[in-house]
């Protein structure tokens, strides 16, 4: 049993298929499923039910999974520390959308930080289409963007999560004390918005449209956080992500609204350019 074995084997596991285990690891689709039969005959157990083209963890797998990726870990480690933990191994870059550094991306961080201390990170924070350019350009590793409805052909993008944009306004606001709120109730109040290029402003926009609807009057910020605080001093309506407004907006000063019908839904993609090599941090 080798580590390139694992590695395979946790690719798969996640993908649930040798095929995208087999993008995954830059390998051929044969190469993988040869190394999955040699790590299955080592161990003398089946680590996958095969269910038509998928591959679902066998009671196990699951067992053997947590093992290895504990393994892999402390290898990890091992070679962070052989290297000395003052030479970074590489620099991982990212460019991000501003809802994503306020969402589960953070967390992300907090994880490879743990798994890789040695490597340094740079992060940008910019528009989804800036992002896409960036990756072209080869100024960035991987990027976290908001999905377009059709993706550029020279970038591969992965559903990474889907979210609903709720509203926050101010106690003081007319909306406040409503639970639930109409696109047209909207039209009548201030709305704080991201700037027109941004994709989740066009979603929010075309939601309006096509419904034949006008705010009376858009503030455009670059930020989510400039657009809480204006919304908390009663500038007007801010749309968020309600995963973040459910896990961070407490404070007495702001209410949570949800739209009917829940118009207002984003994909989140990580993107990476096709054919391009990925750096050990980054891979």
């Amino acid at each position: 049993m080798e580590i390139i074995d694992l590695r395979i084997f946790i690719a798969i596991a996640e993908t649930g298929s040798a095929t995208k285990a087999a993008e995954r690891m830059n390998m051929t689709q044969p190469g993988v499923s040869q190394h999955l039969a040699k790590l299955e005959e080592h161990l003398g157990s089946r680590l996958f039910d095969r269910i038509g083209k998928h591959l679902e963890l066998s009671n196990f797998g699951r067992s053997f999974l947590e093992r290895s990726r504990k393994l892999l870990s402390d290898v990890s480690q091992l070679e962070i520390f052989a290297t000395g933990e003052s030479c970074p191994i590489d620099t991982l870059r990212l460019g991000l959308t501003d809802s994503a550094t306020m969402t589960f991306i953070p967390d992300a961080l907090m994880k490879f930080r743990r798994l890789y201390p040695g490597a340094h990170i740079r992060i940008d924070v910019n528009d989804s289409i800036e992002i896409e350019h960036g990756l072209l350009r080869g100024h960035y590793d991987i990027g976290v963007v908001t999905a377009s409805k059709k993706a550029h052909p020279m970038l591969k993008e992965t559903l990474l999560f889907k979210d609903h944009l709720d509203v926050i306004v101010g106690h003081g606001h007319p909306l406040s004390k409503k639970k639930l709120v109409s696109l047209e109730e909207l039209t009548h109040t201030t709305l704080i918005l991201y700037p027109r290029k941004r994709r989740t402003r066009l979603m929010i926009d075309d939601v309006f449209h096509k419904k034949k609807l006008y705010p009376k009057e858009i503030i455009d910020v670059y930020f989510s956080t400039a657009a809480i605080k204006l919304a908390e001093k009663g500038m007007g309506a801010t749309f968020l992500s309600r995963e973040f407004i459910t896990e961070n907006i407490r404070t007495k000063a702001l209410s949570h609204l949800k739209i009917i019908g829940e118009p207002f839904r984003r994909n989140t993609c990580l993107a990476l350019k096709r054919d391009s090599h990925l750096t050990e941090s980054a891979r």
